[in-house]
Order: structure tokens, then sequence, then C-alpha cells
């Protein structure tokens, strides 16, 4: 989870930034499906300009809006203590500290916020669910080597949308 892998972002959406050189500064990616673009990840290199992912993300949503008519999620976000009372407030809230910043940066694009939830069949499949999650994120599987086609979105490949083509400038 989160790591850069070219066969893994095969097919899905990357925006970039680049230096007036050319040399890459920041990207975003997204997974198509259905109709909503997912946000996947979000990667800056230090010294990059200010405002540069909101610039992409601006970009990916009016590019979005106009070469698919989608939707554009920014990705789920963990309730504050994931809901849970008593004692298990402090520890979640400690755990889940980030969130803080993420959901700043998610509320600068005014979201249609939504409730998502997690379902399981039993309490014991819920948590075997959540150890396998916390699994692969703390001892992730090795990277498979191999190429995969990446379809990158730059406004000059993807068009003359208006709107795209200003947050790119701006980017």
């Amino acid at each position: 989870m989160g790591r850069w892998q070219r066969t893994q972002a095969a097919g899905q959406r990357v925006i970039t930034a680049r230096a007036p050189g050319g040399a890459l500064l920041a990207f975003v990616s997204f997974h198509p499906g259905g109709a909503t673009w997912a946000l996947d990840r979000v990667r800056v290199k230090p010294g990059a300009p200010d405002g540069t992912i909101y610039a992409m993300i601006g970009h990916a949503l009016a590019m979005a809006r106009w070469l698919a008519g989608r939707e554009l999620a920014l990705a789920a976000l963990p309730e504050a203590a994931f809901g849970l009372t008593g004692p298990w407030v402090t520890i979640m809230q400690r755990a889940t500290g980030g969130s803080v910043g993420l959901a700043q940066f998610k509320s600068a694009f005014a979201p249609a916020w939504r409730s998502l939830h997690i379902a399981a069949p039993s309490r014991l499949a819920l948590l075997t669910g959540g150890l396998e999650v916390a699994r692969a994120i703390l001892r992730p599987a090795a990277l498979v080597k191999g190429r995969g086609a990446l379809v990158v979105l730059d406004g000059a490949e993807a068009g003359c949308c208006a709107v795209a083509l200003a947050a790119e400038r701006a980017a």
C-alpha cells in the first residue's frame, strides 16, 4: 500500500506536475472505476512550489468532468476514533492523528462528504480483515517486476479544457 510500482499503476489515471525544464515535481494517481475516479497516490518532491498538489487535484476534478463526466473521490477519511467510545478513544485518536491534516486538505475541495461503511459476516471476520490490512501496510509483499501501461493525463494530451489547462499552468 502506498508504494509506487508501474505494474500496479497500470490503467490508473496519472497527472504530473513538471518544472519548466521537464523534471518531474509531483504526481497524483487515480483508480478509474464505474462513474468514479478514486484518488490513490499523492507524491511530491521537496522544493516543489506551494500549491502544486492542490493544483493537480483541481486539474483532475476538471478533467474527470470534461473527459468522462465522472465523479472524483478523494478517498476515505477515518472517523475520529473510528466511532468508538471509552478508553479506546485516546488510543484510536493517537493512531489516526494524521487524519486531521488529511481532513483539512480534502476540505479545501468542498467535497460532498458521505459515510462509508465496512461490513463482515461476523466480528471475528471484521477483526481478521482489519489485521490483514494492517499486515499489508506493515509488511508489504515484494514488488512485482514488469512494465504496465500508464495513462498519463496532461492537459495538452487530453484536449483543451479551459479549467484544466488553467490548473495545469498554476502548477
